[in-house]
């Protein structure tokens, strides 16, 4: 499998490069997918200043091995949950971004990264890859 190792400043860029696609929305909120999703969350609600973050915690990954997506947190929004943003790191498989879409279909979904099977699943994105790539972000350093 190849590797793609992405800087803070790949991610930063990324980041506002995602903001100004809706930087002229009104956002009510912002929903992270924990743990993947934190930390462009919170650079997303600097760059729209944006204070109301939510978490969705759910995971897929045993290491670098894809299992079964687990839902273990799901915040509440509102009815209308169409001025929310949800993000997250990757979309890898594409699990995670259809079940945002069962649970929040108003919401923009956003991912800095997309391979193919889940390009289609978001929104937004700022970077495709490979299916066969493992992308390595900076926050989790040499953890995998």
């Amino acid at each position: 499998m190849k590797e793609l190792i992405l800087s803070w400043d790949e991610v930063d860029t990324g980041c506002r490069a995602l903001s100004k696609l809706i930087s002229d929305e009104s956002i009510g909120g912002i929903v992270a997918i924990a743990r993947g999703g934190l930390c462009p969350a919170g650079l997303l609600s600097q760059y729209l200043s944006v204070h109301l973050i939510q978490t969705l915690c759910m995971h897929s990954y045993d290491g670098r091995v894809l299992k079964e997506l687990k839902v273990l947190s799901v915040p509440e929004l509102p009815t209308d949950n169409a001025n929310w943003v949800v993000i997250d790191d990757i979309a890898d498989s594409g699990d995670t971004m259809r079940y945002v879409k069962r649970a929040f279909p108003g919401a923009l979904r956003m991912a800095l990264v997309a391979k193919p099977a889940g390009k289609d699943t978001v929104d937004y994105f700022v970077k495709e890859v490979p299916q066969d790539t493992w992308v390595i972000f900076p926050w989790e350093g040499k953890v995998l």
